[in-house]
């Protein structure tokens, strides 16, 4: 079950052959902590909702996976309706980029820091600095999630 929510459960041959299945699993626990070494939980493909301290603490993480954060109001119709969009956007992206969700309303010191004013807001933030690379105020599409995520991931390239 493990391996099938962190979509590699296609290493494993049979169900009976243990040894591969506990060193699969083995493998993907270490991939997860180079991914997200605060252990709250945040695996790849999947949508974790934080606390205001919590993601203070991702903020910071030292990784060099990008942070995706979607302020929200859990009560909004709009960020009701990005919760899917960001669910599957995540799906896609894996490890490209790790993906938290904050409830602004309940952790206003977290709107306040990013300034955020509007209900959903996508906000891409540099891995260990905690700076802002990019925002989106509104809903996004999961098109538009994924292309901003891989212009900001992969490496860019300079003219000769």
């Amino acid at each position: 079950r493990e391996l099938e929510l962190r979509q590699c459960y296609a290493k494993v041959l049979s169900t009976h052959d243990m040894p591969t299945l506990r060193e699969e699993l083995k493998n993907e626990m270490r991939k997860e902590i180079a991914y997200s070494p605060t252990r709250q939980g945040l695996t790849a493909g999947i949508v974790q909702h934080l606390s205001g301290p919590q993601f203070e603490e991702e903020r910071y993480a030292d990784t060099d996976v990008p942070l995706l954060l979607c302020v929200v109001n859990e009560r909004h119709p709009a960020s009701i309706r990005q919760r899917a969009l960001l669910k599957e956007a995540a799906r896609n992206m894996l490890r490209a980029i790790r993906v938290v969700t904050v409830d602004g309303m309940q952790y206003p010191e977290v709107s306040r820091d990013f300034g955020v004013m509007r209900f959903p807001t996508l906000i891409w933030i540099q891995a260990r600095t905690g700076e802002e690379l990019v925002r989106r105020v509104g809903p996004a599409s999961i098109r538009y999630i994924r292309e901003q995520t891989i212009a900001l991931v992969r490496p860019k390239e300079l003219a000769d």
